[in-house]
């Protein structure tokens, strides 16, 4: 009898362990709770020159028991629009998968992240109609109570553009 309970323990613990590792991997998010504001500067590739603009960027992190949500507006001028995602612990360390994202991808569609270090690196991979990879790679990193941020947008090899800024934790008064 004894060595029944002993062997269903061992089974339910490790049914149990891909969960509790996921569960325990949500790295350092807890410092980028928060809604965060400012500015960057966009250096995109074009056929003849290059441009440089100023933008406004803003993204919203809400820490969960699993992972984090994460709103924030596209800077891809394919997909310029506010998304929202639910990021939960993955079984790979330190990486979290999405369980729902508003609006919803399309089928070449795939979004994910990593905690990289000391920075939280948001992945959107997409196919061009050209059939080309895309990835857009949103990271963030806190230094003295402010979020460095950087965007690159790449179509296989070749960078498409980028955005370099800083952001502030906003203050919230309710």
């Amino acid at each position: 009898m004894r060595i029944r309970i002993l062997a269903l323990a061992v089974a339910l613990l490790l049914a149990a362990a891909p969960n509790a590792l996921a569960l325990s991997d949500p790295g350092e998010v807890g410092r980028f709770h928060g809604i965060w504001i400012g500015y960057g500067v966009t250096a995109e590739k074009q056929p003849r020159q290059s441009t440089v603009t100023v933008r406004d960027i803003d993204v919203t992190i809400r820490e969960t028991k699993t992972g984090f949500d994460m709103t924030w507006k596209s800077l891809s001028h394919d997909r310029a629009e506010r998304i929202s995602a639910r990021f939960v612990a993955a079984s790979e360390p330190n990486t979290f998968k999405v369980s729902r994202v508003d609006p919803p991808l399309g089928d070449e569609e795939k979004l994910w992240a990593q905690m990289e270090g000391d920075r939280l690196v948001v992945y959107l991979s997409s196919r061009g109609d050209d059939g080309v990879a895309r990835m857009a790679r949103y990271e963030r990193s806190i230094l003295d109570g402010r979020m460095a941020f950087k965007y690159t947008l790449s179509r296989g090899d070749e960078l498409l553009g980028s955005v370099t800024g800083k952001l502030s934790r906003a203050k919230v008064v309710l």
